[in-house]
């Protein structure tokens, strides 16, 4: 649903993710409410295992969210690798995951 880009916060200049509707859906009222909608659950939140929203709006017709950069690479990566995955590495992520899901 989204496009996510690595970028600098112009005022301190700290490494940020932005995530923006792709432009094809921004068109549609459906995908914008739910991105709009994510924001909003997502600015509700806090959680060590989960990434901080710094911003969040509308400019030039694009919808975007601006959150902390997590630098370890997407769970999409690490599964996209050609290798097997520890078995310790999988238990922890699924703590992490599991803890994030009960707050």
């Amino acid at each position: 649903m989204g496009l996510v880009f690595r970028g600098h916060r112009a005022d301190g200049g700290e490494v940020v993710a932005v995530k923006i509707l792709r432009p094809e859906l921004s068109r549609d009222e459906i995908y914008r409410q739910r991105f709009q909608r994510e924001v909003r659950v997502a600015s509700k939140v806090e959680h060590p295992n989960l990434v901080r929203i710094i911003d969040a709006s509308r400019d030039g017709g694009l919808e975007y969210i601006v959150v902390e950069y997590f630098a370890g690479g997407t769970l999409d990566d690490l599964l996209a690798r050609d290798e097997p995955i520890p078995v310790e590495d999988i238990v922890r992520f699924s703590r992490d995951i599991a803890g994030a899901l009960v707050i």
